[in-house]
């Protein structure tokens, strides 16, 4: 159990550091749905709005990064690895904003007045959704051999070692 526990724990501190970069949007957005009223059309256009930044960044600094390390390793450049990595790690922070917002956005269902109490409220469902997506991202085997690889990698963009092949045959 304690094992399991640790799993998940792995996988929500991971989410959390490769969600920095849209920290702006996403706090915007958070205040967004605990603030405002009209509940369904703002989370709506949060959602849109989160998935939209999400694929812009990632696919515009992932080109950028790809051009600048594929110069860098020349011959040896992995690019299956490269683009395993950045949409491993767009997954993740996809799943992350999501699982949080769904919840965060529960809170139009909740009948407190004060701003106050609304953004506790908030983000006890910030954290209740954080854990979510840990545990989503957790039941998959899949997710978690991917994890695994990337965690021994990082971004060392080369051919695979004979590690890294074992860790690979894992995938189903």
């Amino acid at each position: 159990m304690l094992e399991k526990f640790s799993k998940y724990k792995l996988s929500i501190i991971y989410i959390l550091k490769k969600t920095n970069v849209i920290l702006f949007d996403f706090v915007f957005i958070i205040l967004l749905c605990i603030i405002t009223n009209n509940k369904l059309l703002y989370t709506l256009l949060a959602f849109a709005i989160l998935n939209i930044y999400i694929n812009y960044y990632f696919d515009i600094n992932t080109l950028a990064k790809k051009i600048v390390i594929s110069s860098k390793f020349k011959e040896e450049f992995n690019e299956n690895y490269f683009d395993l990595y950045w949409r491993f790690n767009k997954l993740q922070v996809q799943l992350f904003a999501n699982c949080t917002l769904s919840m965060i956005s529960l809170i139009q269902f909740v009948s407190v007045t004060s701003i106050f109490l609304r953004g506790i409220v908030g983000l006890i469902f910030l954290v209740i959704g954080a854990i979510l997506s840990g545990i989503v991202f957790s039941i998959s085997i899949n997710s978690m051999t991917l994890l695994r690889l990337t965690s021994k990698k990082q971004q060392n963009y080369t051919s695979y070692t004979k590690e890294e092949m074992d860790i690979l045959n894992n995938l189903r």
